[in-house]
Order: C-alpha cells, then sequence, then structure tokens
C-alpha cells in the first residue's frame, strides 16, 4: 500500500504574510528557524503574517550553519523548550532541512519559506544531511513533507541570482536523472507521473530562465522569476514526492556527493551549480541528443560547464578519490547502465571537450 501526501504552496510578492492563514489550522506556537541573512529578511512579513492570524512567533532561532545531526537535535531541543507547535524553516536547502529534520523528530507540523529558489528541499519529505567537515552523510526521511510552502517572490528577487542560476541547473537534473534510473524498468503508477511532471523540471526553465535570471539580477519580481522559481521548487519537489527513492537521483547527483570530498567544493560552488555540470557529466555518460543544447543553456547562465569552471584539474590520480566516491553513492544504485571508474572518467573528458 502507498499514500503520497503533497504540500501545498502559496507564491507570489507578500507571500510571507499569509502565514498566520497558514499556520492558523496547525498550530499557534510557530518556531522560525533559518539563515542569519534569510531571517534578516523575512522576519518582518512574517510578523506582519502571525499578527494578522494572532500567532506567536517564535525565535528568530539560527540553524547551525549546516545540516548535520547535531544542528537537527539542537533545533529539536530548542523547539521543545519554547513549546512550539509549528516549526518554520526559513532560508535556502540546508536551513530548511534541518528545521525539517528537527519537526520531523518531533512530530510537529512543518511549513517552509524558502528566501531562495535554489532546491527543492521547501516541497520534500527528506533532509539531505552532512558531516562537520561538509562532506555528505546520508539523507533523513520524513514521515511527511512540508504541510505548505510560502514562496515570497519578493525575497527571492531581492537574493543574489547566483542561487536563482544553481536552483535551475538543480531542477534540470531532476528530469533527466528520473529518466535515466527508469529506463528499461516497468515502474509504478506513482513514478510514471512523476516522470511525467519532471517535463515542467526543464521547459519553463529553458523558455524563461535567461530572462528571470535577468530580472532577479534587477531585484524585480516578474512572471518569468515566478515560472522559473515554481520550476525549481515545486516542479522538482513534486517529482521527488512521487517517484520511488531508487528514480530519485542518478549520476548528476551522485557526482556532487562525490565531490564534496574536495573541501572546496562546498566552500566557494552552490549544490545546483555543481549539480549543472553533473548533469552534462550524466548526459556524455548516455550519449544523450540533449548534450549539446543543456551545455549551451548553462554556458549562457553562467553555470560551470567543465572542470576548471569547478576548480578542478582533471588529473586521473588526484581526482581518483572522488570517482570512487561517485560510484558508491545510494544514487547510482539503480542505474540502468554499468558504470566504472573508465566510464565515468570518460564522460569528464567529454564534457571538456565540449
Amino acid at each position: 500500500m502507498k499514500t503520497v501526501d503533497f504540500p501545498s504552496y502559496t507564491v507570489g510578492p507578500g507571500a510571507l504574510e499569509e502565514l498566520g492563514r497558514v499556520c492558523a489550522p496547525l498550530g499557534t506556537r510557530v518556531l522560525a528557524v533559518g539563515g542569519k541573512t534569510a531571517l534578516d529578511k523575512a522576519m518582518p512579513g512574517l510578523r506582519r503574517g502571525a499578527e494578522a492570524g494572532g500567532l506567536t512567533l517564535l525565535g528568530p532561532l539560527w540553524y547551525g550553519g549546516d545540516c548535520t545531526a547535531a544542528a537537527i537535535a539542537g533545533v529539536s531541543a530548542r523547539a521543545a523548550d519554547r513549546g512550539a507547535q509549528v516549526v518554520l524553516g526559513v532560508g535556502g536547502g540546508k536551513a530548511i532541512d534541518t528545521a525539517k529534520a528537527a519537526a520531523d523528530r518531533l512530530e510537529l507540523p512543518f511549513v517552509s519559506a524558502p528566501t531562495i529558489s535554489a532546491t527543492c528541499a521547501a516541497m520534500t519529505d527528506l533532509s539531505v544531511t552532512y558531516d562537520g567537515r561538509g562532506v555528505f552523510a546520508g539523507f533523513h526521511f520524513c514521515k511527511r513533507p512540508p504541510a505548505h510552502a510560502l514562496i515570497d517572490l519578493d525575497v527571492i528577487a531581492g537574493a543574489p541570482a547566483r542561487y536563482l542560476r544553481a536552483g535551475m541547473g538543480d531542477a534540470v537534473a531532476k528530469h533527466y536523472e528520473a529518466a535515466a534510473a527508469m529506463e528499461g524498468d516497468l515502474p509504478p503508477y506513482e513514478s510514471v507521473l512523476g516522470r511525467a511532471v519532471s517535463a515542467a523540471c526543464v521547459s519553463p526553465i529553458l523558455t524563461y530562465g535567461a530572462r528571470a535570471l535577468a530580472d532577479c539580477k534587477a531585484g524585480k519580481s516578474t512572471p518569468a522569476l515566478e515560472q522559473v522559481a515554481l520550476a525549481s521548487i515545486v516542479s522538482t519537489g513534486l517529482v521527488s514526492l512521487l517517484v520511488e527513492e531508487e528514480y530519485n537521483g542518478a549520476a548528476a547527483h551522485a557526482l556532487f556527493y562525490g565531490l564534496t570530498l574536495l573541501p572546496h567544493i562546498e566552500e566557494q560552488f552552490l549544490h545546483g551549480d555543481v549539480v549543472a555540470y553533473g548533469v552534462l557529466v550524466q548526459l556524455a555518460l548516455l550519449g544523450h541528443p540533449d548534450l549539446g543544447k543543456i551545455q549551451a543553456f548553462f554556458c549562457g547562465l553562467g553555470c560551470p560547464t567543465r572542470a576548471a569552471d569547478l576548480g578542478l584539474t582533471l588529473d586521473r590520480q588526484a581526482l581518483a578519490p572522488v570517482l570512487a566516491s561517485t560510484l558508491a553513492q545510494p544514487d547510482l544504485r539503480h542505474y540502468p547502465h554499468p558504470l566504472t571508474p573508465d566510464s565515468l572518467w570518460g564522460a569528464l573528458l567529454a564534457v571538456d571537450a565540449l
């Protein structure tokens, strides 16, 4: 038996002020947890929403800087101490994932307020965790997805445009990874539906991406920005919720997690930018006809499209631990084609040759 739960969402300028309407049925004591800059930007709108809805807004509480077991435990303890009835995650993927996992531990409703359009964390039922050094540690699977996501386009338009660009890389990956992972299988209905939805992770981004990026650089909340934000946050999240776990990732994300062995990757680059490069590597692995089109699009956005863009030298001996870690990632357990260090290395060389 399978049950699929979906979050609802509110999108538009000023969406944070809907906090009271959204949270009132869930609980009246709401703890806002997030990144420092994100909380600074979001709290005015959240306070207005809380006041209008008769909520007690607790915090703000900084999440700790990374989604680690220690950070999740710390937020859980603070939420319990303050008598929170709802946990509100504010910020980017790591902040939202930390707050989400803490809410899950306490079995409290969770609401997300993404302040950047960089990942699908605001809609999914899992948290990506890291160790204290920034190396990928694993996944925390929540019992249910967020109850609601508040996607405030004014806040997203005011964020650095590089986050919007990174979100586009992550969203495009969702389509190509789901399609690749299901190749040759007879997946269940929900996964087939998720694969169909994944087309909405690519087409709006190819159509509106360049315009939305320019609008974000100008600080403008526009229809193009809304289309890209919905593709990057909502469409990708729905795919993650629908498809079976073995179809929820492939070579693009596996390469990202492998590259986190190199300290400068987490320190200097955004998740979605590195995943965009991983998309190209996956398309090269498959000899996919979209490789040239996607490479040109990413290049136009300013995403990394070759090893040097990520500060990498294509020295096989130096990258041997990255190759080994990539091939060992859970995202590749269901990959339909045999992968070896040689084939992965050949794909890296092919992408650079473009």
